[in-house]
C-alpha cells in the first residue's frame, strides 16, 4: 500500500483497496498464490470499473446524442491518452471515472422528486468523494443547476439526510476500524489538512495556474482539443 494509506498519515478511504484484497485472499486461501496471480488478480478484480465506465459512455453519448455521435465518441476514448495509460490500471482517477459517467446517467432524469435517481445519483457521488476527495468539484455547478432550474433542492435535501449521510457514517467507521484508531478517522479531512493547511502538496511539485488548461487538457484530449471552444459555443448558443 502506498504512503497514503499508512496508519500514520490516514489521507485515504480504504475500500477501493480492500475490494483489491478479495482476489487476494481467495488465491491465498486457496494456496495458489503464486507471484503471477499476485501481479494479476487485482487488474482481474479492476475490470468491472472498466467495463462499467466504457458502457456508461455509450449509453449516455447515445442517449444525449445519437448512436452515430456514441461510435465517435467510443472511438475516441479508446484512442484517449488519458484511457489508455491509467483507466486500464489500479488508480482512484479510473473508480473516480466509473463513479461520475454512471451517476450522470442518473442524474439526466433528476427533477424535482425524490426517488430512486436521487437515491442512485447521491450515492455514487457520496462514495466517490470518499475515494476521492476532489470528485464533487466538478459536480457543484451540474448540481447547482438543477437547483436553480429544475427544483431539486427539496430531494437533494432529502437525499443528504436519508442517503449521504448514513453512507458517510459507515465508511468513516470503516476506515475508523481499518486504521486501528481510537478516534474518528476523517480521511477527507486529513486529505485537506495535510495537502492545503499544512502545505505538503508542494513537495510534490506546484504547476502554474495555466498547467491545466493549456497543459493537461490538450495532452489528454489531442485532437479534441481544437474542437471544444466551438462545441462550447453551439451548446450555449
Amino acid at each position: 500500500m502506498p504512503w497514503e494509506w499508512t496508519e500514520e498519515w490516514k489521507l485515504r478511504n480504504c475500500i477501493y483497496p480492500m475490494y483489491l484484497s478479495l482476489p487476494l485472499r481467495l488465491v491465498k486461501n486457496l494456496g495458489i498464490d503464486s507471484r503471477w496471480l499476485v501481479r494479476t488478480m487485482p487488474t482481474i478484480a479492476h475490470l468491472p470499473v472498466v467495463f462499467l465506465s466504457d458502457i456508461y459512455i455509450w449509453r449516455v453519448s447515445k442517449r444525449l446524442f445519437g448512436k452515430d455521435c456514441a461510435r465517435l465518441c467510443f472511438l475516441l476514448v479508446f484512442l484517449n491518452n488519458f484511457q489508455t495509460r491509467f483507466m486500464i490500471r489500479t488508480l482512484t482517477n479510473a473508480v473516480e471515472q466509473m463513479f461520475t459517467v454512471v451517476a450522470f446517467s442518473y442524474f439526466i432524469d433528476q427533477k424535482n422528486k425524490f426517488n430512486f435517481n436521487t437515491v442512485v445519483l447521491t450515492a455514487l457521488i457520496t462514495v466517490s468523494f470518499m475515494i476521492r476527495n476532489t470528485s464533487p468539484v466538478g459536480w457543484l455547478p451540474l448540481l447547482g443547476y438543477k437547483v436553480l432550474f429544475e427544483g431539486s433542492l427539496v430531494p437533494f435535501i432529502k437525499s443528504g439526510i436519508f442517503v449521504a449521510l448514513p453512507i458517510l457514517f459507515f465508511l468513516v467507521w470503516v476506515d475508523t476500524e481499518f486504521y486501528h484508531s481510537d478516534k474518528w478517522v476523517l480521511t477527507g479531512y486529513n486529505f485537506l489538512e495535510m495537502n492545503v493547511l499544512l502545505g505538503l502538496s508542494k513537495y510534490f511539485g506546484e504547476e502554474p495556474w495555466y498547467n491545466y488548461l493549456f497543459i493537461e487538457i490538450p495532452k489528454y484530449t489531442t485532437l479534441m482539443y481544437f474542437f471544444l471552444p466551438f462545441a462550447w459555443y453551439h451548446h450555449f448558443k
